[in-house]
């Protein structure tokens, strides 16, 4: 009864021309979160989950002494939370990386440096790539798929590129809340599709 008054209310104010406020709900760790399961980085992003518990576990920065990942050429953070505990992710002569699963490479610093080709970052799992701090250099695209992903990100694009890049980035940003609150500066880029 009340789902149905409340979708009646919603209904008026469309009818009558106004658009009800959408309510941004903030993403806040829970309290018992350890400090073992905090992002070294951002203490506010709490690298559990009990939703996802019945998934396989994270496959990297599992011992606290490692917090730094280098890939050459292709990286993969592909299981939920994978990735979260790390600091630091550098990926040389990249092709690609990819956070694939929920909640992967939360409040991590990302460094990609592109090979001559270009490099493409996708943050495809629900809530990937939040909170990050992303540098890439030489990049054609980025794709943010999952709900929230890049979320309150900071992107520092082809800051270092030695030419302008004609191909331009490719960035979609596709789920709810992708790419919100993300601040983006590109440089040596002739264009970039959101």
């Amino acid at each position: 009864m009340k789902l149905l008054l409340l979708l009646a209310i919603l209904k008026s104010k469309i009818i009558n021309g106004q658009i009800p406020p959408i309510i941004d709900i903030p993403i806040i760790p829970p309290p018992d979160c350890l400090p073992e399961d905090q992002n070294p980085n951002r203490p506010d992003v709490c690298c559990t989950s009990p939703l996802l518990s019945d998934d396989n576990p994270p496959d990297e920065c599992l011992d606290p002494s490692m917090t730094t990942l280098n890939f050459i050429g292709t990286g993969i953070c592909n299981e939920n939370l994978d990735c979260c505990r790390c600091s630091e992710i550098n990926v040389l002569d990249a092709r690609s990386f990819i956070c694939g699963g929920d909640l992967s490479c939360r409040g991590v610093k990302i460094n990609l440096f592109g090979n001559i080709l270009g490099a493409s970052l996708n943050c495809n799992g629900d809530q990937s790539c939040e909170k990050c701090i992303i540098t890439g250099d030489n990049l054609i695209g980025i794709r943010c798929d999952g709900d929230q992903a890049c979320r309150e990100s900071e992107m520092y694009l082809n800051q270092n590129s030695g030419d302008t890049n004609p191909q331009g980035i490719l960035f979609p940003c596709n789920g709810d809340y992708t790419c919100k609150g993300s601040k983006i500066t590109a440089k040596k880029c002739n264009w970039i599709i959101m």
